[in-house]
């Protein structure tokens, strides 16, 4: 492990401007200290998953999470702390439903951008889905300036196949192609997980919106696999 001292990083290996090859991002440098707790924090939520395709891909997208952390960090000054964070101090978090419209992710506090544009927090990610009718799973929102998120990929615990078999990112009115996911896995032997074709990171003050495409009407548990960085007195319960 070592300090990150730049303060420019160029970033290939992720989605930041859909159609951009590569993003030029102004971060705050990273002291091996901190690349310390955040590896720390990284394998805590990585195990908690206890699926090993999830671990490798937490491992494949270290590039735009550490972008991440420093990005904050260029907007807040504060260091990384993890689970010894307090007040203004950044820790990682995984994305729950109920982020989803909340003052993190929806700081202007816009009505109706809850998942799948709810009017009130929800707090699972079960949802009923029509074929053909395609659905917010995040409506379109912009971050605090003091938070970023990093979308890797999607699981569904329903063990069924899952409605939803595509996905498209708008980050700052760019929008990607539609990613084709595959959650199919009907016999419980293996969690029906994808990982995306590339991390998509959506910085401070960045707008963005997802939307999923059911292709069977029935009930799901799509789950974005996002790490939400944020400060500690925005991540409490």
């Amino acid at each position: 492990m070592r300090s990150y001292p730049e303060k420019t990083v160029t970033l290939k290996n992720a989605v930041v401007t859909p159609g951009q090859e590569e993003v030029s991002i102004d971060v705050e440098a990273i002291s091996e200290e901190e690349v310390k707790r955040l590896v720390t924090k990284l394998d805590v939520l990585a195990n908690a998953r206890q699926n090993e395709s999830i671990a490798a891909m937490v491992v494949n997208s270290w590039d735009a999470i550490l972008t991440a952390v420093r990005w904050v960090k260029a907007e807040t000054a504060q260091e990384f702390k993890g689970i010894k964070a307090v007040g203004k101090q950044l820790d990682i978090v995984w994305l729950r439903p109920e982020d989803v419209g909340g003052s993190i992710l929806n700081s202007a506090s816009a009505s109706n951008k809850y998942l799948y544009g709810g009017s009130s927090a929800v707090y699972t990610w079960l949802h009923s889905f029509t074929a053909g009718t395609k659905d917010d799973i995040i409506p379109e929102q912009k971050m605090k300036e003091e938070a970023a998120c990093v979308h890797m990929g999607m699981i569904d615990t329903i063990t069924a196949p899952s409605p939803v078999d595509r996905i498209t990112f708008e980050v700052s009115g760019q929008i990607t192609p539609a990613q084709s996911l595959s959650l199919t896995h009907t016999d419980g032997s293996a969690l029906p997980f994808q990982e995306f074709e590339l991390p998509v990171l959506v910085g401070p003050k960045q707008t963005q919106e997802i939307y999923v495409d059911p292709y069977i009407t029935k009930d799901g548990r799509p789950e974005l696999l996002t790490f939400l960085i944020a400060m500690a007195e925005d991540l409490t319960i």
